[in-house]
């Protein structure tokens, strides 16, 4: 059976005396903490930005989240399709959407569904895979993922994700230490700590995340967890061999930050 909290993060799930409410990692206020954990995304953006600008104007965003990535793409004249399955994430793309001009409001799609069962009928010259979420979804649940792209991809389209690239000093440099996070908005103050946890066998982490919201003389306390697979390139090029796609190229330029992607083509 997973653990699902480790250390200090455990012991404040446990205490019955602070209250503490678990919430689902991408819903509610973490949300928030997602996005302005993400908030830095210009070099991510610029690679999507120009495989669309070589290969269609048609973008399919899977797990679009709140249009971090998907409001620029639609800024640069891009017509963007996203589908998410968490409404509150899609919630706070359209709120973001809600201030754009009306030229960006009509380039950006939204759809509330699951990847791996959702279906339209419609051709894109470029989908997208941001943000190493690749990593929240079962080896049955990516290979549906391909099966989509592949039905849904143009002749000569490509398709785009990234994975984050492990080494052994990310085990001991990153995960060693809980991250502190604080940021305020409309609903108070907020100071969230959060850690990933590598499992034994060293397939999959879980990042735990506890914060603490005052807003006037009212305090809450949240917690929550996401799992995460450690998906090495190895996987990633067995995914690519049980598909039709072929590799157009890799790029390399976050791989300092742990991220690599893979730029797949429609032949």
């Amino acid at each position: 059976m997973s653990i699902n909290y480790h250390g200090i993060f455990k012991e404040i799930k446990e205490d019955k005396f602070l209250n503490v409410q678990e919430v689902k990692f991408y819903e509610g206020l973490f949300v928030d903490f997602y996005i302005h954990l993400l908030s830095n995304t210009e070099l991510e953006t610029e690679i999507y930005i120009n495989q669309g600008m070589t290969c269609g104007t048609k973008v399919f965003e899977i797990a679009c989240g709140t249009g971090r990535v998907g409001i620029p793409l639609a800024r640069a004249g891009f017509d963007v399709t996203g589908v998410d399955i968490s409404g509150d994430m899609l919630n706070c793309y359209r709120k973001k959407l809600s201030i754009e001009g009306t030229r960006v409001r009509k380039n950006v799609h939204l759809y509330q569904a699951d990847i791996t069962t959702f279906e339209i009928n419609e051709k894109y010259d470029l989908i997208i895979f941001p943000a190493t979420t690749i990593c929240l979804f079962s080896d049955a649940q990516i290979r549906s993922i391909f099966e989509f792209v592949e039905k849904h991809l143009s002749k000569n389209g490509r398709f785009v994700f990234d994975i984050h690239v492990i080494k052994e000093s990310y085990y001991h440099d990153f995960m060693s230490k809980p991250k502190t996070f604080i940021w305020d908005d409309e609903m108070g103050h907020h100071v969230a700590v959060y850690q990933e946890f590598l499992e034994a066998d060293k397939t999959e982490s879980v990042v735990n995340i506890y914060c603490t919201s005052i807003n006037g003389q009212e305090e809450t306390r949240n917690i929550g967890y996401t799992r995460k697979r450690v998906i090495t390139e190895e996987k990633v090029q067995k995914y690519i061999e049980e598909s039709n796609l072929k590799v157009y190229r890799n790029i390399n330029e976050l791989v300092d930050g742990g991220m690599k992607f893979y730029v797949l083509e429609n032949k």
